[in-house]
């Protein structure tokens, strides 16, 4: 892949909140994880981790618990993404590894076929949802879950604003 072909990739990227129920491979959700992996941390701390739910009535369940993302019920499979929290390392700093992991998986889903959309909303839920998942929350938070599945209705282009739109200028007279 050439830097055109990444960078239109990167710009084909949506958020997608309408899946076909359609399986998704273990051995393309293992590609996506993997590519997860290869984000950059501080100190190589690699302090993501994941849980991977596939089953209907358990995604449903997660959704249903929120307000924002309910969209998520209709995607074959969650990733639950969590955090190590040991103290040794500004949870702060890893926050930003793990958006970095999310970009990856998010671009590999896109690449290979799939949408993807982050929920934000499931951050620090753990504790509630540790029962429905069966999962040990003690040493790490939930940051977020990434619904991945095969594109039912592609979102719309968004409207990009010129990069000089964003820019932060410094003060005038400094």
């Amino acid at each position: 892949m050439d830097s055109e072909q990444l960078i239109e990739l990167i710009k084909k990227r949506r958020s997608i909140r309408s899946y076909l129920p359609d399986p998704i491979p273990d051995e393309h959700i293992n590609k996506i994880l993997e590519a997860g992996l290869y984000a950059p941390s501080g100190k190589n701390r690699q302090p993501w981790r994941f849980f991977v739910i596939k089953e209907v009535k358990t995604i449903r369940s997660i959704a249903k618990s929120t307000t924002y993302s309910k969209f998520a019920r209709h995607a074959p499979i969650m990733v639950l993404v969590f955090a190590k929290t040991d103290a040794d390392y500004p949870l702060k700093k890893d926050m930003i590894s793990i958006g970095a992991c999310l970009q990856n998986m998010m671009l590999t889903a896109t690449a290979m076929g799939y949408g993807s959309c982050i929920v934000g909303e499931l951050y620090g839920m753990q504790a509630s949802l540790a029962q429905a998942v069966a999962f040990d929350a003690d040493e790490y938070l939930l940051t977020c879950g990434l619904a991945v599945g095969k594109v039912k209705c592609a979102a719309d282009h968004a409207v990009q604003k010129e990069v000089d739109s964003k820019l932060l200028l410094p003060k005038k007279g400094c």
